[in-house]
C-alpha cells in the first residue's frame, strides 16, 4: 500500500468520525460579556445525553472605565479596571430521547470573580491614588435553554441564575495632601455606608498612616446571573 492510499484512508476515517460520532465537546464564546469589555470562554463536556459539566473562564483586560472618571473629583483623572471570573456548572437537560444534551436545562453553579480598579487624580495640585478590589464567591441554581442552529453551531441562553454570595470589598487610598485627615475620612465613609447600605458592617481598617489607609468591608448578597453565548460542537 503506497503513501497516497494511507493518507486517503486516514482522511476518510477522520471525516467519517466527525460526521457520525457523537460530539461530546462544546466550545462557546459569551456574547453578553462584550458589553462590559470582558472575554468569556466556555467549555461544556457532555457526560450523558441529559447531563453535562461546563467551565467558564472570564477575563477583563486592564481598560479604563469612563463612568468612574465622571464620579471622581479633580483633574487628570485616570483609571484601569481588570478582572477574572471562574464558573463551573453542572447541567441537567429535560429533553429525553436525544443523542446529545439540548433544549431546556436546569443545574447548579459555583462562581468566583475578582475585579480590581486602580485610579489616580489631581485635586488642588495634590495627587490621589485609589485601589478598589472586589472578591466574590457564590453558589446557586439556574435555568436556561440551548438550541442548535446547525449541525454544529448552537446558541445557549442562560435565562436566569439565582444564588447567594459572600463578598469582600477592599480599598487603599493615599495622597500627598498634608491637610488630609485620615480619621475623619474613615468616619465619613462609615456614616455614608450606614446611610446608603445599612446591611454593611463598619470598615475593617487594616493599615493606617497620616496620608494612607487601607480598609475592607465584607457582606453577603443575592447573586443573579444571566447571559447568552454562541457555541461550536466537536
Amino acid at each position: 500500500m503506497n503513501i497516497k492510499n494511507i493518507l486517503f484512508l486516514l482522511l476518510f476515517f477522520a471525516i467519517s468520525q466527525s460526521s457520525f460520532a457523537q460530539r461530546d465537546n462544546r466550545f462557546k464564546v459569551g456574547l453578553t460579556g462584550f458589553v462590559c469589555s470582558q472575554i468569556n470562554l466556555k467549555y461544556e463536556r457532555v457526560l450523558t445525553p441529559r447531563a453535562s459539566l461546563q467551565m467558564t473562564v472570564g477575563y477583563r483586560p486592564n481598560l479604563g472605565l469612563t463612568l468612574f472618571n465622571k464620579i471622581l473629583d479633580g483633574t487628570n483623572v485616570d483609571n484601569k479596571l481588570s478582572g477574572i471570573v471562574l464558573n463551573p456548572e453542572f447541567r441537567w437537560y429535560f429533553k429525553k430521547d436525544t443523542d446529545t444534551p439540548k433544549g431546556w436545562y436546569t443545574g447548579v453553579f459555583v462562581d468566583y470573580y475578582r475585579y480590581t480598579l486602580n485610579a489616580t487624580s489631581e485635586y488642588d495640585n495634590f495627587d490621589d491614588e485609589l485601589r478598589l478590589r472586589l472578591r466574590s464567591a457564590s453558589i446557586g441554581v439556574m435555568l436556561g435553554a440551548q438550541w442548535y442552529l446547525s449541525d454544529r453551531v448552537s446558541i445557549d441562553w442562560y435565562i436566569t441564575g439565582l444564588g447567594v454570595s459572600s463578598n469582600l470589598i477592599s480599598a487603599r487610598y493615599s495622597t500627598n495632601d498634608p491637610g488630609f485627615d485620615v480619621d475623619q475620612t474613615i468616619e465619613d465613609i462609615n456614616e455614608t455606608l450606614q446611610d446608603t447600605a445599612p446591611w454593611l458592617a463598619d470598615l475593617i481598617v487594616d493599615q493606617i498612616s497620616d496620608l494612607t489607609f487601607s480598609a475592607s468591608v465584607p457582606f453577603g448578597f443575592v447573586r443573579f446571573r444571566t447571559g447568552l453565548s454562541l457555541g461550536y460542537s466537536f
